[in-house]
């Protein structure tokens, strides 16, 4: 099951969990909603009659406790829980390069949201995968069961890939654990059979990660404390395309709120004319592609920088960085998570999240709505297009996004 035959399987499986809600309306979301409170536990799993016969959105709200239940349980049950969330077979539905597309699906789980919250959460959730059960007999008889709904193969992969993907963040604690649970799982993932299994469990990607964290802790005169905000080159350069071009820019990281996700910064390549930026004629056709009815241009467009560094980097026009994705921002403790689809203030943050992959696919930042307009606006900027003030619902409607949208401040 490759390429194609790999495609075809996840967008049923994950077109089957969004279709269903569409021609049948649930009955019985309050009640299973309710169960929390009898059980303590997920009143809906993948294979129960009543997972097809909701929405998405109002699924993940079925799967989410009652608040005064989810601050009651302590940090050991919710690290149980996270390993038990439903959707954790979507992680796999991505390509391995792009796992942090999952990692913002699953940030609509309040359980894994106040795990991350509390100074325990990511220690217990390390030692909850710790001691998971692996059948090393099922993998290396089914190469294609990482592509599977198998709770215990979802956990599995969930917990190994919760370390690549925030190692880089880790307090040393968290971190020294993180080193011990990977010399012992490492033991075990040696005897996978398959190129398919291992990639997924697996810690080769951490290992260069966990060099550069431990480099910049014990040599801070080089590498800025977690505290400082600014750009930081790691390497050379790297070409993105934007707008059906190339263009140059420099590798490293952007730290702001504590965090330091990767980021690249604008080059000023000599060599180009303008400075690698649109010349008269492109600038022109870029600024007049977008129609979004009651908008506003409120600066021409610029390969230099996109919505997600607008939004949570720099806002103006004078931006010279592009960042793919504001996760490790969101999930920040300097950051506050408003709500979903809630009443945004001016100067929220609003991140769209794309109708089919949950891919945190636009952000932008709710302004004073203009004179004569009304509604709640946002000026964001369109890729490497222009700068634009537009009705929230419009801006999540041109991104894919027409059910659900994050607000932060």
């Amino acid at each position: 099951m490759k390429g194609k035959a790999k495609l075809q399987y996840l967008v049923f499986v994950f077109a089957t969990v969004l279709s269903f809600g569409t021609f049948v309306k649930a009955i019985g979301s309050e009640e299973l909603k309710q169960l929390w409170y009898e059980t303590n536990e997920y009143p809906v799993t993948v294979d129960s009659e009543e997972w097809n016969l909701h929405e998405l959105t109002e699924m993940i709200d079925i799967l989410n406790p009652p608040q005064e239940l989810l601050e009651e349980c302590s940090t050991e049950k919710l690290a149980s829980l996270m390993m038990e969330y439903p959707f954790l077979w979507v992680l796999p539905s991505y390509e391995f390069e792009n796992r942090d597309m999952f990692f913002r699906f699953v940030q609509q789980s309040s359980v894994y949201n106040e795990l991350l919250k509390r100074d325990d959460g990511r220690k217990c959730l390390l030692e909850a995968y710790r001691n998971t059960d692996i059948d090393i007999q099922l993998l290396n008889s089914d190469p294609y069961i990482v592509w599977r709904i198998n709770m215990a193969v979802n956990a599995e992969i969930f917990g190994c890939q919760f370390i690549n993907f925030f190692i880089h963040d880790f307090e040393e604690e968290e971190l020294n654990l993180a080193k011990q649970i990977m010399d012992e799982k490492w033991l075990i993932y040696n005897e996978l059979e398959y190129d398919i299994t291992r990639q997924y469990l697996s810690f080769v990607m951490v290992q260069n990660e966990q060099s550069r964290v431990m480099t910049r802790r014990e040599d801070e005169s080089e590498n800025p404390p977690r505290d400082l905000v600014g750009f930081t080159a790691t390497g050379g350069t790297t070409e993105l395309t934007i707008c059906n071009a190339p263009y140059d820019f420099i590798n490293g990281y952007y730290s702001n709120y504590g965090v330091s996700p990767s980021c690249y910064k604008w080059y000023l390549n000599p060599d180009y004319y303008l400075n690698n930026d649109y010349d008269s004629d492109k600038l022109q056709a870029m600024n007049g592609s977008i129609v979004i009815q009651n908008s506003i241009r409120i600066a021409d467009s610029s390969p230099k920088y996109n919505c997600h560094s607008y939004a949570w980097i720099q806002r103006d026009s004078s931006n010279i960085y592009w960042l793919n994705s504001p996760l490790l921002y969101t999930c920040s403790l300097q950051v506050t998570y408003v709500g979903a689809n809630v009443t945004p203030l001016v100067g929220d943050i609003i991140v769209y999240v794309d109708d089919v992959t949950g891919e945190y696919n636009h952000s932008g930042v709710v302004v004073t709505t203009p004179t004569g307009a009304t509604g709640i606006y946002v000026r964001s900027k369109f890729g490497g297009k222009a700068l634009y003030d537009a009705p929230l619902s419009s801006v999540g409607a041109y991104h894919n996004s027409h059910n659900l949208y994050l607000v932060y401040r």
